[in-house]
């Protein structure tokens, strides 16, 4: 535990958690604002970006930032957040389908060699250090 400054209003706060970075109150009213966009998202599923913000008052800036950070999840291309590696649109995270696949298939596939290279190097043998003479 120690403190902390909130990324959204600035506020000296006491860090209990170590992954959040915002102070209680500004916490309660994101929970409050995804909960809203997900209720507007439930009953208008095709909205663009622009809908979901002007209807319910949260920036699209911030809407991109819960949709990268899997806090919310959208039904549809809407254009606002886009793949990190092929820059296509994503519903959720910073990666779409294919890339994501694509790169846990290379970082299992890195495992498995260097385990294997570990396993090579790990071939055991005997080793005498000398003869031992006797007292």
């Amino acid at each position: 535990m120690g403190y902390n400054i909130c990324k959204e209003c600035g506020m000296l706060f006491m860090q209990i958690e170590m992954h959040n970075f915002i102070c209680p109150s500004c916490q309660k009213k994101e929970i409050e604002e995804i909960s809203k966009v997900t209720e507007f998202l439930r009953n208008n599923p095709r909205s663009t970006g622009t809908a979901i913000s002007l209807s319910t008052g949260i920036s699209t800036e911030k809407i991109k930032k819960w949709i990268i950070e899997e806090k919310i999840s959208i039904n549809g291309n809407l254009g606002l957040a886009s793949c990190k590696i092929c820059k296509k649109p994503v519903l959720n995270g910073k990666l779409c389908e294919q890339c994501k696949s694509k790169f846990l298939m290379e970082y299992n596939n890195a495992g498995i060699k260097d385990a294997e290279e570990d396993a090579q190097d790990r071939k055991g043998s005997m080793h005498f250090i000398g003869k031992r003479s006797s007292l």
